[in-house]
């Protein structure tokens, strides 16, 4: 099997790089995927519109300030990792769209070869709660979100 057809979460870096010299325009396209043009702040407003939850059933259940969160849907800051790990947590987001999330808030992307990043993919596909997240890292040793 060519490097350019295996599974992107399969390879390795070293790989994806030799992807990238080898076809830039294939790697771009399969790899990186089409631009998200919205910002962080369109696309909350779109999740919490989708979900069909309002800003004060997600402040209490992302156990955010007020302030903080308002700052946020008026693209006044971005948050801070966790944050945005607390918001897709309280919005019930699947990994893809976390992904985007983290992306949008400027965080970096979860990365399933740092444990803590894998241990929250693990508990994004499993669909806990932020609590039970939380109490999960714990249990196994990782700083917790809240």
């Amino acid at each position: 099997m060519n490097e350019a057809s295996e599974n992107k979460n399969d390879m390795t870096t070293s790989g994806l790089l030799r992807v990238l010299k080898a076809s830039p325009e294939c790697f771009k396209e399969k790899y990186i995927g089409p631009a998200d043009n919205r910002t962080f702040q369109e696309y909350l407003k779109d999740l919490m519109e989708k979900r069909g939850v309002s800003a004060s059933l997600l402040i209490r259940d992302s156990f955010i300030s007020k302030t903080y969160f308002y700052q946020f849907l008026s693209g006044e800051r971005l948050p801070g990792r966790d944050m945005a790990l607390r918001l897709a947590f309280s919005l019930h987001l699947s990994v893809e769209e976390t992904q985007t999330f983290l992306t949008l808030a400027k965080c970096g992307v979860l990365y399933p070869k740092i444990r803590r990043d894998a241990a929250i993919l693990y508990c994004l596909q499993k669909e806990m709660s932020l609590p039970d997240s939380d109490e999960y890292l714990s249990e196994i040793g990782e700083d917790a979100m809240l």
